[in-house]
């Protein structure tokens, strides 16, 4: 059967005096959790100097690269989508943090009660010279100055999850997750003067490690203003920090009660099995099992024992005896002794995508998309379609049972939807970025 698997949410809901000093412990090099095993050096990436690789500049599509970001190491930054929104400036260095990537981003329509605009970018670190990805050991990345402005805008930073991120513990800002991005969103819409990096309420960190690319998104909320500032409320610059040394300058930080490895589901005929495993847990009373329609109300449908507080790998299973027909969410919310919460992940599956398995690759793609599908004998069409909708003209080529070719460099760059439809009326969607 084929499913499709998304993990969402790994959101901090509240958090014991035990987590802080569990979390303290991790910031003073005291306490390691099995899954972020210590590694010595965490890496500084600098963003300084960048050109224009391909595309129009300061739109989708656009590839922009920043030599040197580190040791033999060069960052490809894509402008991979555009929302509501301009960009008005990459990276801005005349304020701020000279060696951080600074978007500036702006809103387009914001009508009365308020509208919101966001840029993705995504962050592809390759050894210098090269379009070659390469890992980075250990690094941390850490939004600075997400504030707002009076009366009512307020910015959003996102990234891409991973195991582990701290925040200040009187934090302004609130965790969310979106597009499987952890999102950090001003609960206010007060303005903190500058680009402060001791303004630790108003930064989050989160750790990567052995990760070669990975996505930011600066998002704004704004709301109807004068015409006299209205450009100008609804501009935001936005920060996003490798110093390593700010996660270990909040005063007290945030940490999640379970280090989460996997959350998977698989469809075993007329039931869905999840299952999911964790490296360590503190305080842990219980995991809730929630499953929703539409991805937003959730309801419980069981409940499975934790293992108290362990720094040991643990498994858990648990079955949907009557699976929802199509698509369903399964949300995992893990519950402390003392009753606090937290949401640890979100995924999808659908019952009703069976044999239609797609592989298109490379993406970005420059000159020939390749398709890989596990039966072509079942495809009835593919297409490819701008984000307005209209197919463009495309030539598909099958070289193979299995493969098939499509040049795709009469295109200009931009973002695509692919499209392939199968004669039992399933249909394969992917964003497609040709560069």
């Amino acid at each position: 059967m084929h499913q499709r698997i998304t993990p969402m949410k790994k959101v901090l809901i509240s958090v014991s005096v035990c987590q802080w000093f569990f979390a303290s412990l991790l910031l003073l090099g005291l306490y390691t959790p099995d899954l972020q095993a210590q590694t010595g050096t965490e890496t500084r990436l600098q963003f300084k100097d960048y050109s224009l690789e391909s595309g129009l500049a300061k739109s989708e599509g656009a590839v922009y690269r920043f030599a040197g970001v580190s040791n033999g190491v060069d960052a490809l930054v894509t402008v991979r989508r555009i929302e509501n929104a301009a960009l008005v400036d990459l990276d801005l260095s005349r304020t701020g943090t000279n060696d951080a990537f600074q978007p500036n981003v702006r809103v387009i329509n914001r009508p009365a009660g308020g509208g919101v605009g966001y840029v993705d970018f995504d962050i592809q670190l390759v050894t210098a010279g090269t379009s070659s990805p390469t890992e980075v050991q250990t690094f941390w990345a850490t939004p600075v100055d997400v504030d707002g402005l009076a009366p009512r805008t307020r910015e959003s930073a996102g990234l891409s999850m991973s195991d582990f991120y701290i925040l200040e513990r009187a934090s302004l800002l609130d965790v969310s997750s979106e597009d499987n991005l952890y999102l950090f969103s001003c609960r206010t819409a007060a303005d903190a003067p500058g680009i402060r990096t001791t303004a630790t309420d108003n930064m989050a960190s989160v750790l990567y490690q052995n990760r070669s690319a990975f996505t930011f998104r600066a998002k704004v909320f704004a709301d109807a203003y004068p015409s006299n500032i209205d450009e100008d409320a609804a501009t935001r610059l936005f920060s996003l920090s490798f110093d390593p040394s700010l996660p270990k300058s909040y005063r007290a930080a945030t940490s999640f009660p379970v280090e989460l490895i996997s959350f998977t589901g698989n469809i075993q005929g007329d039931r869905i099995e999840l299952n999911w495993r964790t490296a360590s847990e503190l305080n842990n009373a219980y995991f809730a099992v929630e499953r929703s329609q539409d991805g937003k109300a959730f309801t419980t449908l069981g409940e499975v024992a934790g293992m108290g507080t362990t720094e040991t790998l643990s498994s858990y299973r648990f079955q949907d005896l009557n699976p929802l027909a199509g698509s369903a969410y399964y949300r995992l919310r893990q519950v402390d002794f003392d009753g606090q919460e937290t949401i640890l992940s979100t995924i999808e599956l659908n019952t009703l995508s069976e044999g239609l398995q797609v592989k298109a690759y490379p993406n970005p793609v420059q000159h020939v998309l390749t398709l890989s599908l596990q039966d072509a004998s079942d495809i009835q069409q593919i297409e490819l379609l701008n984000l307005r909708g209209q197919a463009v003209r495309i030539r598909p080529e099958q070289t193979q049972p299995q493969t098939w070719r499509l040049p795709v460099d009469h295109l200009a760059p931009g973002v695509y939807i692919l499209r392939i439809s199968a004669r039992n009326g399933m249909v394969h969607t992917q964003r497609i970025t040709v560069s």
